[in-house]
């Protein structure tokens, strides 16, 4: 693409590493904005020590989600600006995943694949109603259909559902990445990149 609506941020304040991919959603003007917004929002409230992790994961998406808000205002378009979320916070040996769309977080320990976060897509849905395979999502032709994302036009934005606490994870590996590496590296595949 001419514009990459790709963004990748990571940062250690505090005790905490965070690392912090973002999309900006197909077919949504400002993508490329949307993405760095997301990733510079979420981090502040950890930068800033404003509370615990979970406190400071709350603070960080409400912040992102905000500044979306702001943005599609200023430009009179609210169907601008949208972004996915996936995020890896790393606390001692506990790790936070955090994720809005179709960006995703992998899971791997003991050199194997363990599970990845479930998508907030059209795609997603079918593989839990039985429609498609698990491994039909990167062909599907609605695999870029989002249900939820950041800078959604829903008043009810909710995270909570889309944020998990893993205790005991000191060895254990993470890949977080959007839909453009997802689609071309299955998971399994994933532990030799």
């Amino acid at each position: 693409r001419s514009n990459n609506q790709d963004f990748a941020d990571t940062f250690e304040a505090n005790g905490v590493r965070g690392f912090v991919v973002c999309d900006g959603v197909g077919g949504c003007r400002f993508g490329d904005v949307a993405s760095k917004t997301v990733c510079e929002q979420f981090r502040k409230p950890f930068i800033e020590g404003a509370g615990s992790v979970e406190e400071c994961i709350e603070k960080g998406v409400t912040l992102a989600e905000d500044a979306l808000r702001g943005l599609q205002a200023a430009v009179n378009d609210p169907k601008s600006h949208k972004s996915t979320l996936a995020a890896l916070v790393i606390s001692g040996d506990d790790a936070y995943i955090v994720h809005v769309g179709d960006s995703r977080v992998y899971h791997f320990a003991d050199g194997e694949y363990l599970w990845r976060t479930t998508d907030h897509s059209l795609a997603q849905m079918m593989v839990m109603t039985g429609d498609i395979e698990p491994e039909d999502i990167r062909t599907c032709e609605d695999r870029n259909v989002l249900l939820h994302a950041m800078g959604s036009a829903s008043d009810t934005f909710k995270y909570q559902s889309t944020a998990r606490k893993l205790s005991g994870l000191a060895y254990d590996g993470f890949i977080v990445c959007s839909d453009g590496f997802w689609e071309y590296v299955t998971g399994d595949r994933m532990i030799y990149v």
